[in-house]
């Protein structure tokens, strides 16, 4: 019952990366976007330059996270799901770090989630 929507991805700047870390880290936050949505919807990955950042949001209408847990979501092993490791938003933020960036958290229990993958943009290109 999920669909996925890419908006906005084409024309941001460049960003030195390695490839299958970052799509390891956007499939732990798609996973996690959608792990919260059990009534289905739209999950949407949108894509915006900010100063001297490429940022990469992943969002969806989920049932979000309350904001007394938003603090521990990247802490290793914390999860709230019984077959969770409590590794992947831990991972996705260590290659976020990797690269330079982070990965950031805006949810509220009725609006849904949304993570940010922010990493910088290469100087001079």
């Amino acid at each position: 019952g999920l669909t996925l929507h890419c908006e906005e991805l084409a024309g941001l700047g460049p960003v030195a990366l390695h490839r299958m870390s970052l799509c390891r880290a956007l499939s732990n936050l798609i996973r996690q976007v959608a792990g919260t949505m059990s009534a289905g919807g739209a999950l949407i990955v949108r894509g915006r330059q900010e100063g001297a950042q490429v940022c990469l949001e992943v969002c969806g209408a989920g049932q979000g996270i309350p904001a007394e847990k938003l603090a521990l979501v990247f802490e290793p092993w914390y999860t709230t799901y019984p077959e969770g490791t409590g590794l992947e938003l831990y991972v996705a933020q260590a290659i976020a770090m990797a690269h330079g960036g982070m990965v950031t958290v805006q949810s509220s229990h009725a609006q849904g989630i949304t993570f940010t993958l922010a990493l910088p943009c290469v100087e001079g290109a």
